[in-house]
């Protein structure tokens, strides 16, 4: 077994963090918090406040999940905020460009088969809609900090 699966076992078994959804297949880079791991996640949040608010006399804010278009629009990220992806015409494979290796690059060339690569861009940012109709675009924040960007400008 490698490290890596020896982890995501003993976090399963202790109650530290599952992987979400698991029972359909799971999907990668979603996590749970199990009881072990919501204390220990909450044990780092006291501690932060412990320090930085209360200590350091530091504000603490929380501001939305969901960002209006024009913020993001104004910011740079609507049109910045973006990885380069490399897609094989072949076996339909995309890799972020900086994970494929600079020899494959080069080529353009797919590490998995061998096939031609397609370069192109994604946004990172995960689009919805507000309102009933979801006519307003936006998206989910994308970094925690743009809350105090956009109240303390």
């Amino acid at each position: 077994m490698d490290k890596y699966s020896e982890i995501i076992s003993l976090s399963k078994r202790r109650g530290i963090f599952y992987p979400s959804y698991d029972i359909y297949g799971g999907e990668a880079g979603f996590y749970d918090y199990g009881p072990i791991g919501t204390l220990l996640k909450n044990n780092v949040e006291n501690k932060w406040r412990e320090f930085y608010v209360l200590r350091e006399k530091f504000f603490e804010i929380s501001t939305p999940v969901i960002t209006p278009y024009n913020v993001l629009k104004a910011s740079g990220h609507v049109d910045k905020f973006m990885d380069i992806i490399l897609t094989c015409k072949k076996c339909g494979k995309a890799f972020k460009a900086e994970e494929v290796a600079e020899e494959n690059r080069k080529k353009m060339e797919c590490p998995e088969c061998g096939g031609r690569l397609e370069e192109g861009r994604i946004n990172l940012m995960f689009e919805t809609g507000i309102g009933p109709r979801k006519k307003e675009k936006a998206f989910l924040r994308p970094e925690t900090a743009q809350g105090i960007f956009v109240n303390f400008p």
